[in-house]
């Protein structure tokens, strides 16, 4: 899972912001799902994981709140994933904006006229730290061990018996 973490990194760092996002957004599925006794995700799982693993670090103290809950990453990350909106209707907020790296002003878990604005870096590092710290957690639990053996992979030397001697996925 590694691979995938530094992927999404390397994403930010050439500026290929929408990656980052779609991936990052991914994560909580697939560790929800990893986890699980079935291997699969669901909504409740995505919300359970982010709820456990993220959403901590978005307490608003003026709003005395959390802002980013499992429930609002997962509307978002419908309307993002499956519409490519800012937008879902189960969103707590009429929209969420990100400021890029290297902006000028950054601004983060800030709330202003029903938009809550995040800083993209941020935001992303926050659910990978998030992963890699579920991950150490449950890498020796049946439940992800058995799950893990199906997880795409990277495989420098490639997959017998496809191919070898070059880089696969699978």
């Amino acid at each position: 899972m590694d691979v995938h973490f530094e992927q999404i990194e390397k994403a930010l760092s050439q500026n290929l912001y929408y990656l980052a996002l779609h991936s990052v957004l991914a994560l909580p599925s697939i560790c929800g799902a990893m986890e699980s006794e079935n291997g699969k995700d669901s909504g409740n799982k995505y919300r359970a994981w982010f709820d456990a693993w993220v959403s901590q670090k978005y307490y608003h103290p003026p709003m005395g709140k959390i802002t980013v809950t499992g429930g609002v990453c997962y509307s978002f990350r419908n309307g993002m994933l499956h519409q490519g909106r800012n937008n879902h209707k189960d969103l707590s907020f009429s929209k969420i904006t990100f400021t890029e790296p290297g902006s000028p002003i950054s601004i983060h878990n800030g709330v202003m006229n029903d938009v809550l604005c995040l800083d993209l870096e941020r935001f992303c590092n926050d659910v990978i730290d998030g992963a890699r710290a579920w991950l150490d957690s449950v890498k020796d639990e049946e439940n992800f061990k058995n799950n893990y053996s199906h997880y795409m992979q990277r495989y420098p030397n490639g997959i017998s018996p496809v191919g070898q001697g070059f880089p696969m996925i699978g």
